[in-house]
């Protein structure tokens, strides 16, 4: 019965054409920023290359030490 609501309502089909739409877009955008820069990664010196990947990975990490410091913390020395 939900099913046949959802499937029948032209109210659902907008909000799943919107959420389509966005989810298209990111992924261009994220497509269109991350190719150029893996092209120029992939034609650095392997030392530059390391050093500009430890510049874009570093702030993703920024959350993980940030919880096992408050782990840390937390749980002690026990």
């Amino acid at each position: 019965e939900n099913y046949i609501e959802v499937l029948s309502d032209g109210y659902f089909y907008e909000i799943f054409g919107r959420t389509f739409a966005i989810a298209l877009a990111t992924t261009l955008i994220c497509a269109a920023i991350g190719l150029p820069q893996a092209y120029f990664l992939s034609r650095m010196h392997p030392f530059w290359r390391s050093v500009m990947l430890l510049v874009v990975l570093g702030p993703l990490l920024i959350s993980v030490v940030v919880r096992t410091l408050g782990w840390a913390i937390l749980l002690g020395n026990k």
